[in-house]
């Protein structure tokens, strides 16, 4: 018999399936379904908070000289404005573009279809919110490598929760 494991002969394999066969009976799928979104949810928090904060390394503090000075950076700002506004715009709109609904989930191109609209939406309510309130100025650079690093991010990180479902 072609074992899937090798070394592990055939009542060992048979007993672990069986293991974790009750194992997953054990827990109902809508409860697994719910991990799996809880999961994806604190992955996206993650990756938006990463993208913001590497944004802001490169656009202020390794390519500042490239960059337009007129815009004066205090890290205390975008981490405010990145962690306590941007993080939450984009997880809601990831949520109201339906990137946590079972049918569009795990759905391959579709999926990252529906992240780079989320994450354009949100690049858009910025750049609309700056144009409507003067007095907030925001970095155009780091706004724009914040757009494409929390569609990467989320991407990859989208990607890397597949295998928990």
């Amino acid at each position: 018999m072609n074992l899937s494991v090798p070394h592990i002969d055939h009542h060992t394999e048979a007993n672990l399936a069986q293991r974790i066969a009750r194992a997953k009976s054990r827990v109902s799928r809508r409860t697994q379904w719910n991990a799996f979104v809880l999961a994806l949810i604190g992955s996206d928090v993650i990756m938006a908070a990463l993208a913001f904060q590497l944004a802001y390394f490169i656009r202020f503090e390794l390519f500042s000289s490239i960059f337009n000075g007129g815009v004066w950076p205090t890290k205390s700002f975008y981490d405010y404005l990145s962690l306590i506004f941007l993080v939450p715009l984009w997880v809601i709109l990831y949520w109201v573009v339906g990137l946590y609904n079972r049918q569009n989930l795990l759905g391959g191109v579709q999926e990252y279809a529906l992240i780079f609209r989320a994450t354009t939406m949100s690049f858009l309510i910025v750049i609309i919110a700056g144009f409507l309130q003067p007095d907030l100025i925001i970095a155009r650079g780091w706004l724009l490598m914040a757009w494409a690093f929390t569609f990467s991010t989320s991407a990859s990180g989208n990607s890397f929760t597949w295998p928990l479902a």
